[in-house]
């Protein structure tokens, strides 16, 4: 038996080549699914072949993937989303059963996870993957394709057969990284990756890039984040990140990559010994932070050290400037410490990316102004200005619907980055959508910033610029 397997990433159809304005989906190679079919091929009990079809790079519109699910025949499909492409997502479940009635989907990735139960309730979804799926997909589909009772295996939320989603219990989580096969990149064209908006919004310094895990989970309580990979911080070790490094550089000519964990630098000496081994290797490597650092512990040795190993840009999530919101919030970030290290790092000529967000609950109009102005008059070369989106399984959820939030009024469709529609703020909502849109004018036609991008695109360190 060699079941086929298929892997979806249900990026908008039509996307590569596509700029932010056209494409509101920012693209990157699909890693999670990558990874998986990396443990399918090492850790299955059968010889499985796995094909990977990510939409915005592969395809115009949906219609082509009726024709393709036709054409490779699968015997099962995964499908990895974002809370933002749930309507779509659900679009190609329907075609996916009527391809086949009988064909096991399962459903993984931020929407999946962060809602698990509504995903599971929707018509022709059979499983549900609960967060890191390595080790309980390869589970699964052993246990699918043995015959065997797919219910005693863990990890996944699956109709019980009376219209009700049952979850199975807690599957095994990867803890030792390391354990971990590399991404299968045999699954995607990676020069197809450099031609579309990427998460580093939206440049690139070397035409070939690829993204990379060091480490998984974040020990800080924002109640705005995902809690796809915990609160405990599991790390790869520098030599088995090393090693991924060598085949990418060597085997695949990757000469950028996108370190996009979500907290690299909360242990100092480990960034350390990842730049002076990295530097030691004579790499011509560029290194990109779409994001990954958390500004206020840096330091200047550290940001020198990175500076060296190849980083020429890194981003700073700054979200409010409000003491009052950073406690809510429970980021609690240094503001102080964080406005020395974005001089630092400007200083140093890495280019430099804020995020701001505005539209929390209880925000007043003034605290929204406040962050709007520091943004405005910051050092940041690019600082970018999102409206706040409480994303369902989060505590800011719930703070926001006991505020009066109705997420009724919206689709999971407004949750794109740069929508205007959302708004779980106290202001009305041309109020807020106005202040918006006037602050973000504001902060792009500053003349300063202007002038210090103007330097950044003449200088020649940015290679390719997708927008």
């Amino acid at each position: 038996m060699k079941p086929k397997v298929l892997l979806i990433r249900s990026t908008m159809p039509g996307a590569k080549g596509c700029t932010v304005a056209q494409n509101q989906d920012a693209i990157m190679p699909p890693l999670g699914l990558m990874y998986l079919s990396s443990c399918l091929k090492k850790w299955g009990k059968y010889p499985y072949d796995v094909k990977l079809l990510d939409i915005g790079v592969e395809m115009m519109n949906l219609a082509e993937l009726e024709q393709k699910l036709r054409e490779l025949a699968p015997d099962l499909v995964g499908i990895s989303s974002l809370t933002c492409e749930a309507h779509r997502t659900l679009e190609i479940v329907e075609m996916v059963k009527k391809y086949k009635a009988d064909c096991p989907v399962v459903l993984g990735g931020p929407y999946a996870s962060s809602d698990a139960k509504e995903a599971a309730n929707q018509k022709g979804v059979d499983y549900v993957a609960v967060n890191e799926a390595e080790y309980t997909f390869v589970d699964l589909l052993d246990t699918i394709f043995s015959g065997e009772d797919v219910s005693l295996v863990k990890g996944f939320i699956m109709n019980n057969g009376n219209g009700g989603p049952v979850f199975t219990g807690e599957g095994r989580q990867p803890k030792e990284l390391d354990r971990l096969p590399f991404p299968d990149w045999n699954l995607v064209n990676i020069d197809d990756y450099s031609s579309s908006f990427n998460f580093n919004a939206p440049f690139l310094k070397s035409e070939k890039y690829f993204p990379i895990f060091t480490s998984r989970g974040c020990p800080y309580l924002c109640i705005y984040c995902h809690n796809l990979y915990g609160k405990t911080i599991r790390l790869r070790s520098i030599s088995n990140i090393l090693e991924e490094l060598e085949l990418l550089v060597n085997d695949l000519g990757i000469r950028e990559i996108q370190i996009i964990d979500d907290i690299f630098n909360l242990h100092r000496e480990r960034v350390l010994e990842f730049c002076e081994r990295v530097i030691a290797r004579k790499w011509d490597l560029s290194i990109s932070f779409p994001n990954g650092v958390r500004g206020d512990i840096l330091d200047r040795e550290t940001i020198e050290a990175l500076k060296e190993a190849g980083c020429y840009s890194m981003t700073f999530a700054v979200e409010t400037t409000s003491s009052r919101l950073q406690k809510m919030l429970k980021k609690n970030l240094n503001i102080e410490k964080l406005v020395e290290n974005i001089k630092v790092a400007t200083d140093l000529g890495v280019i430099t990316f804020g995020f701001f967000m505005i539209g929390f609950p209880t925000e007043s109009r003034e605290e929204m102004l406040d962050t709007l102005r520091f943004a405005e008059k910051s050092l940041l070369h690019f600082p970018r200005v999102f409206q706040v989106r409480p994303h369902p399984g989060t505590p800011l959820f719930d703070l926001a619907v006991q505020e009066g939030f109705d997420p009724d009024k919206y689709s999971y469709g407004h949750y794109t980055y740069f929508s205007q529609k959302v708004n779980c703020s106290s202001l009305e909502d041309n109020e807020f959508h106005n202040l918006y849109s006037e602050g973000v004018y504001r902060i792009n036609r500053d003349a300063r910033r202007l002038e210090h991008q103007k330097k950044i695109f003449d200088s020649g360190l940015i290679g390719k610029y997708v927008y």
